[in-house]
């Protein structure tokens, strides 16, 4: 799966809703997010977001990097269903 073109709303939901990580604060163009066991993620407000910092931010989630890539495929494969099926 290809880690290109990705934006920040769609790792924040990730990361809040499957990972535990809540939004701590927001300041400027980055959002701060804590996880319960207290890790911190600074996650940039930026799109699309680049490949070598999506890779750090999975490398800084890292509670399981096998789970975020399996919702990330779910989550890609619907969306190609969701264009496919109004373009038609």
């Amino acid at each position: 799966m290809s880690l290109k073109n990705h934006n920040y709303r769609q790792i924040l939901k990730i990361l809040t809703k499957y990972y535990g990580f809540s939004i701590e604060r927001q300041s400027g163009s980055h959002i701060q997010l804590k996880h319960s066991d207290g890790r911190r993620l600074t996650l940039p407000r930026h799109d699309p977001i680049k490949v070598g910092v999506m890779k750090s931010i999975i490398e800084q989630a890292k509670n399981n990097t096998t789970r975020i890539s399996k919702i990330y495929k779910i989550n890609y494969i619907l969306i190609i269903i969701k264009y496919s099926i109004q373009s038609k």
